[in-house]
């Protein structure tokens, strides 16, 4: 069986914890196919995480055998400036699962390969990224935030493509040693 869940997670979105009433939570809005009663422990799992404060709403979507079989919105997608209520149809950016799924898996794969080398210094595979005391972050301390770096390039500053993209990594430097702390 294949379980896909989506929560709504930007800091926007994340009620107030400074004691502040919670406001009302919307029905959640199914389209379940499936009369399984087993599937309700996801409805539980769901409004525990609604209720604890960890997301403010999310839609689960379970597959089986190329179908769907169940599928339902809970809570909000977003609470400022204005409610929203989550709806089966929501557009999540998934931009955070990048690295572990596509990212994690293709270097695995070059690791797997012998093609890539995870204790190598980045800059074996790319020198110009081995400049202003990035020369011996490795693979593995990028692929686990270890690298030393900000987690960000600056994004005040508006820019555009690949090339000014890159420019700015190479420039980089970073505010730790490597190894010094997950960022």
């Amino acid at each position: 069986m294949l379980l896909v869940l989506s929560l709504s997670c930007a800091a926007t979105a994340q009620p107030s914890r400074n004691g502040q009433r919670a406001r009302k939570r919307p029905p959640a809005r199914s389209s379940a196919v499936a009369s399984d009663s087993s599937l309700s422990t996801i409805d539980a799992i769901v409004r525990k995480a609604i209720a604890d404060r960890e997301v403010p709403g999310a839609v689960v979507l379970v597959g089986h055998n190329g179908k769907v079989i169940y599928r339902k919105a809970f809570g909000y997608r977003a609470l400022e400036p204005t409610p929203e209520a989550m709806t089966l149809d929501t557009i999540f950016d998934l931009a955070s699962l990048t690295k572990c799924i596509a990212t994690g898996l293709a270097v695995m794969r070059l690791v797997q390969n012998g093609d890539v080398r995870l204790n190598d210094p980045r800059a074996k595979y790319i020198p110009e990224f081995g400049s202003n005391g990035k020369e011996e972050i490795t693979i593995r301390q990028l692929l686990t935030h270890y690298s030393g770096l900000r987690p960000d390039l600056d994004l005040s500053i508006p820019w555009q493509g690949y090339d000014e993209a890159m420019r700015r990594i190479y420039d980089e430097k970073p505010i730790l040693p490597p190894g010094a702390r997950f960022f």
